[in-house]
């Protein structure tokens, strides 16, 4: 019972190593089962996405039914941004730490000055998309249009800044 079965591509190439027919699972079976495993991998992803998007929804809406507590929301996002993205520095630079490639004193060092440039990032974006969106929605009278705008543009000019911030950053530490 060993037969093999070889897969060709349109080429006449082997798209597949020879694998051996053991009569458990068929190989359209396998393959399937790949891909199962590859939907349940992205589908808990796809629900936390979701779930993002939806808690951020409500609080914009919410934020719209009261209106004095939208900054509070603001500033709680804000808040939970940087405490994600601490995480994911300190847990960036805490393996070699563990493994003994980097005394503490570096280790802290390297944290703070990235997570001050992640502060840094987070304040210049703002400035800069608050000054971006008053200067170029003062002329637009339609408010849907000007909300849009308005969005598109804080967005842009966030990204720039993070984009220089993270540029000039690069070129400091690297010295």
């Amino acid at each position: 019972m060993e037969s093999k079965t070889e897969l060709r591509d349109p080429s006449g190439r082997s798209a597949y190593a020879e694998l051996p027919d053991i009569g458990l699972y068929t190989l359209a079976e396998i393959h399937f089962k790949s891909i199962a495993g590859n939907i349940m991998k992205t589908k808990n992803t796809t629900i936390s996405i979701v779930i993002s998007i939806l808690l951020l929804s409500a609080f914009w809406v919410y934020a719209g039914l009261f209106p004095s507590v939208g900054s509070l929301f603001a500033i709680m996002l804000l808040l939970f941004s940087f405490v994600a993205a601490s995480l994911v520095v300190v847990s960036k630079h805490r393996k070699p730490y563990l493994q003994g490639l980097v005394p503490r004193r570096v280790f802290l060092r390297n944290a703070s000055v990235e997570l001050f440039g992640i502060i840094l990032a987070m304040i210049l974006a703002g400035l800069f998309g608050r000054y971006a969106v008053q200067a170029a929605t003062a002329q637009i009278t339609h408010e849907p249009a000007k909300l849009i705008a308005g969005i598109a543009i804080a967005l842009l000019a966030g990204t720039g800044a993070g984009l220089l911030v993270k540029r000039t950053w690069g070129r400091l530490t690297k010295a």
